[in-house]
């Protein structure tokens, strides 16, 4: 290269390299913003950016992994921009840029979507609600539409890859978590697929549109969903079932600190959440703060309204009370428009610059309601075709209390979320992602800050409207609990920890910090708390499975209890619960109730059974004594298998698939299919076995009668039982 060309190139090299930082700053911010859609496509069409809309995430290792890369190198260049040649707004640009590129580089270092099941954001919801952002205008939009519909079944495929990669290294969801979701599946199993939301836009008229697009357009859809996307939900349900829930956390494990480097992901998560490097015991001691503070608000709120400082007292007739509670959807929905209506009314007597975007109040769709938050807000699209949208649950009115109405409308809607956020997205001059990004202390700081300005605003109707505010407060103890769940491995002693949150009469999640505690439907930290519930008929049955988390190979409730799991009541009373598991995997059992103490049973005599020794037939019954007597006795059966098929003991000819040999509650409890179970009874069935066999004999639905009378013609050739089937 000649001398002359050489300097050239080194004098643009450098001027490349330093440039203009306030030009280089600018274009980094663009380049990151862009980068930041590619990977959040459906964010993109939520907020009303086009050319995002025919697809979905990569979530595949190999994507998480370019993402990751592509952090890391903006977060590189945004570095090397010199802070001191900046101008103040110039700073603040950038300075807001390295927190949002170092909170996403700690959030996906966390790999949370190898052990997320989240019924609340999850792929069941999230995936259903993308047709109500999704532009269908024309013909062009409906191929987007077509093609991001079509990319959900690999979408759900690459969940389930994820979830299993999770499992191989140990790192699972909690099991209530994957419970709600495994639950979510079945609702959306059991309707019929002209029911399902992602066919709404197939039912449009489309007005502007040739007969043969609309055409198309239909069945393109029609097909997605009915060969992509239900197949897929339903595969994700069966891995939930059969792989995930059986080594799921157990629900008394919700923190992280549970997973592996757990510790770390939490501390990760709080920088993802606050920006800030708080230790767990630092966010502890600002909880508890909060807590004194609201518990002696609360005291002093009670004396005025209800006539009483006793906080038992003041919770006691706040949850008791029917009058306080709404009794039908509508008055959820007309209450929740009156308040925003007044917000309206009211809040130019008191801000300047106001939004541009009008906010609407509209329901949650019935696929959603049910394991959804109480409430949330969605904000307007950029090109102003789409308002911002305060979305209410109405569904179990009953459980929601009127005083918290109120609150919840101003924090999410007029002056708190639709105000900010649409005001935000409405700035000229400043970069895209300051406009659109945040750190959900600020986001969630400003809702909080609203619910108390809308009592200076006078927008509360009541002075018991101001209980509400309080009782939304004290979601702040979540900073007192979390860290005791998450860091610590149990729960804050109710001695130091005394929420003055009114006990919800159903459990309602509104979301958790960090993420993974949202998933334990007994989350502390969740809306409501703990709840007090009526003493579960299958209590029993309940101890063991908890016992049984986490256990590594298939395991199953026998017996009698099994039928009244298949037929979800409680037909009879039950001396003791009976657990199937197979031979082969009796080392497996001895390992994961390593402090137990067992016998066998042989010859109808208990002798111990030895550390080490292998039980072969015809030995098949244990009895297990735990070492604090709780559970109590646990009789455990051994059972035949041979590779993937369950064997019955007494005559090898007589099998079943092991997929088939067990069914799954909807609580998550796997149990011996009632078929088997009424085989073991027949050899001579006695009071309690006739009245299982009544009871669960007209249920039992075609499949599983003929199997059961051929079974029986097997084994039991002439038993009475097979006339009746």
């Amino acid at each position: 290269m000649p001398a002359q060309d050489a300097t050239l190139v080194s004098r643009v090299t450098k001027r490349k390299t330093q440039g203009e930082p306030s030009r280089d700053l600018a274009a980094l911010a663009q380049a990151y913003w862009e980068a930041f859609l590619e990977d959040t496509p459906v964010y993109a069409t939520a907020i009303g950016i086009p050319g995002y809309d025919d697809r979905l995430s990569d979530i595949t290792p190999a994507g998480r992994a370019r993402w990751t890369a592509r952090l890391e190198d903006f977060l590189e260049r945004a570095r090397a921009i010199p802070e001191a040649s900046l101008s103040p707004e110039d700073r603040t640009t950038r300075s807001e840029l390295l927190t949002s590129i170092e909170t996403n580089l700690d959030e996906v270092r966390c790999d949370l979507e190898a052990w997320t099941v989240d019924p609340l954001n999850g792929p069941v919801v999230s995936l259903l609600n993308i047709e109500s952002f999704q532009p269908v205008r024309t013909p062009e939009e409906g191929r987007n539409l077509v093609a991001r519909w079509r990319a959900m079944g690999p979408y759900i495929d690459n969940h389930i890859a994820n979830l299993r990669w999770g499992l191989s290294t140990r790192r699972v969801a909690v099991r209530a978590g994957v419970a709600k979701v495994i639950e979510e599946i079945d609702d959306f199993a059991q309707k019929r697929i002209e029911d399902s939301p992602l066919l709404k836009p197939a039912r449009e008229r489309h007005t502007g549109w040739s007969a043969e697009e609309r055409e198309v357009f239909r069945t393109d859809v029609e097909a997605a969903v009915r060969d992509g996307i239900r197949p897929a939900f339903l595969r994700l349900g069966e891995v939930l079932r059969r792989e995930i829930l059986p080594r799921a956390r157990p629900d008394e494990q919700p923190g992280i600190l549970h997973i592996p480097d757990g510790a770390t992901a939490y501390r990760r998560l709080t920088h993802v959440y606050t920006a800030l490097d708080l230790s767990p015991d630092e966010v502890h001691a600002t909880g508890m703060r909060e807590v004194a503070r609201i518990n002696r608000e609360l005291e002093d709120l009670g004396g005025r309204v209800l006539g009483t400082r006793d906080r038992g007292e003041i919770l006691r007739r706040l949850r008791t009370d029917p009058a306080l509670y709404f009794h039908t959807r509508d008055e959820v929905e007309e209450k929740a428009r009156d308040a925003l209506a007044r917000a309206k009314a009211a809040i130019p007597r008191f801000f300047g610059r106001l939004p541009q975007a009008d906010c609407e109040v509209v329901r949650m769709e019935p696929h959603e309601e049910k394991h959804s938050t109480i409430a949330y807000y969605r904000s307007p699209a950029t090109d102003g075709s789409r308002p911002g949208r305060y979305y209410i649950n109405t569904s179990a009115p009953e459980t929601r209390p009127r005083y918290e109405a109120e609150v919840l409308a101003y924090h999410e809607s007029i002056p708190g979320h639709h105000l900010q956020i649409a005001i935000a997205q409405e700035l000229q001059g400043l970069p895209a992602f300051r406009k659109h990004l945040g750190v959900t202390a600020y986001t969630e700081g400003w809702g909080l800050y609203t619910e108390r300005l809308a009592d200076e605003m006078g927008l509360y109707s009541l002075e018991l409207d101001r209980i509400g505010v309080l009782s939304y407060d004290a979601w702040r103890d979540r900073a007192a609990r979390d860290p005791a769940v998450a860091w610590r491995g149990g729960a804050p002693s109710r001695k130091t920890v005394r929420p003055p949150r009114v006990p919800r009469r159903r459990p309602r999640t509104r979301g958790c910090f960090p993420r993974d505690a949202a998933q334990d439907r007994r989350c502390p930290h969740c809306e409501g708390g703990p709840m007090k519930r009526a003493e579960d008929p299958f209590a029993p049955v309940m101890k063991v499975a908890a016992l049984f988390a986490g256990y590594p190979r298939p395991w199953f409730i026998a017996g009698g209890w099994a039928i009244d799991l298949f037929l979800g009541r409680v037909t009879r009373d039950h001396a003791d619960t009976d657990v199937a598991v197979l031979r082969r995997d009796q080392r497996d059992l001895r390992s994961h109730l390593a402090l137990w103490e067992f016998d066998k049973v042989v010859d109808g005599r208990r002798e111990g059974w030895r550390e080490g020794e292998s039980l072969n037939l015809p030995i098949h019954e244990l009895r297990a004594r735990p070492p604090s007597g709780t559970p109590r006795e646990i009789e455990i059966l051994l059972n035949e298998s041979k590779d993937d098929e369950w064997v019955f003991r007494r005559d090898v000819r007589i099998t079943q698939p092991l997929s088939k040999a067990s069914f799954i509650t909807r609580s998550g409890i796997p149990c011996l299919d009632p078929a088997i179970v009424l085989l073991f009874k027949a050899k001579t069935p006695v009071a309690k076995d006739l009245a299982d066999f009544d009871q669960v004999g007209p249920h039992l639905g075609l499949e599983r009668r003929l199997w059961l009378r051929h079974a029986l013609e097997i084994g039991h050739p002439g038993h009475p039982w097979i006339a009746r089937l």
